[in-house]
């Protein structure tokens, strides 16, 4: 047996896509999207009601799917 050493930097196989995180409005979803970013992963944040560039009303389903044509548009 040998000692291996942890890499410094988690290695991560990106999505080839976005990935969609729905804000919590606590700092988490955005931490989590800044952390993406930086192993450069495409995110999007969706906020439920207003505000931001991904926003809808979460608990209606025409809104969602309207939400997920903008997604899909804007971020392929």
């Amino acid at each position: 047996l040998i000692d291996a050493p942890l890499p410094i930097r988690p290695t991560l196989a990106p999505p080839s896509g976005t990935v969609v995180i729905t804000n919590d409005n606590l700092g988490a979803a955005q931490e989590l999207a800044d952390r993406l970013a930086e192993l450069d992963v495409k995110t999007a944040l969706v906020n439920h009601g207003t505000g931001g560039d991904f926003a809808a009303d979460l608990t209606d389903p025409a809104a969602v799917a309207e939400l997920v044509a903008k997604l899909r548009d804007k971020c392929g």
